[in-house]
């Protein structure tokens, strides 16, 4: 099978939590605590294998999960997620759409399995599913959904529809990185210089700074002929990310005292 790319850290982040969904996404958890508590236990322990790249034992922990309860949901999403990560795309879609039909109110899946049909450029099947998961009111999340879909929707080249959704993602939560971010850079692609330097200031304070965002920073307040900015900017990209490529395309310019 070919090998999916790698996903970025925070969408890992976020398809592994939507592992953990709360008691009212869960509807087999009142009959495995009956009898079947084995079954959630060796799903809690695949995906702690998973976070930690064991795979091997991740896989073996989560198919004992559904060997004991077939229809334990949350072991086929985690199941889901370690097959696409593993680049076998039939298995994952399989584990996904049989989590969706034994939690079809649950919102960490549908998100789950939202973001693997996008990835597989299967969109309009993707934010389906996405719309899906927020029109549950218990999803503690929905930014989670707004920004992949929002990601979904820019992989498609519909960055009109990508703003509104990460906009969306902002009125959930507004100190969403990944929305911010991509506010700040579709703006500045658009020339759009003052409103990128406002969600840049916007997430300067959510998160510690990234060689992407300084970066950005450097061509904001250079298009904006802020110098001062736009020094500081690189001085804090080649001190903290001396190898990113953005520090080799900084020093490519050559432009900075």
């Amino acid at each position: 099978m070919r090998p999916m790319p790698a996903l970025p850290i925070f969408l890992l982040a976020i398809l592994l939590a939507g592992c953990q969904t709360g008691a009212q996404e869960r509807p087999s958890l009142a009959r495995a605590e009956e009898g079947d508590s084995m079954a959630v236990l060796n799903t809690q322990l695949g995906i702690e294998y998973f976070r930690q790249g064991n795979f091997e034992t991740a896989l073996m922990r989560l198919e004992r999960a559904v060997q004991i309860d077939e229809k334990y949901g949350p072991a086929h999403d985690a199941l889901g997620l370690l097959y696409a990560r593993l680049g076998q795309e039939q298995d994952a879609d399989r584990h996904f759409q049989r989590s969706v039909q034994l939690q079809p109110n649950g919102s960490g899946a549908l998100n789950n399995y939202g973001q693997f049909l996008c990835a597989q450029g299967r969109v309009q099947e993707g934010l389906a599913l996405f719309d899906r998961a927020i029109a549950n009111p218990l999803y503690a999340t929905p930014e989670n959904a707004h920004t992949n879909a929002g990601l979904c929707l820019l992989a498609a080249s519909d960055r009109m529809a990508a703003v509104e959704r990460f906009e969306r993602a902002l009125q959930s939560n507004p100190r969403m990185p990944p929305a911010l971010l991509n506010l700040c850079r579709i703006h500045f692609e658009k020339g759009d210089h003052l409103r990128a330097r406002a969600f840049l200031q916007r997430l300067s304070g959510v998160m510690a700074p990234t060689a992407e965002a300084l970066w950005l920073g450097v061509r904001i307040e250079r298009a904006l002929g802020d110098r001062d900015a736009e020094f500081a900017y690189a001085v804090a990209l080649r001190n903290n990310f001396p190898d990113s490529p953005e520090a080799m395309a900084l020093a490519t310019e050559g432009r900075i005292r």
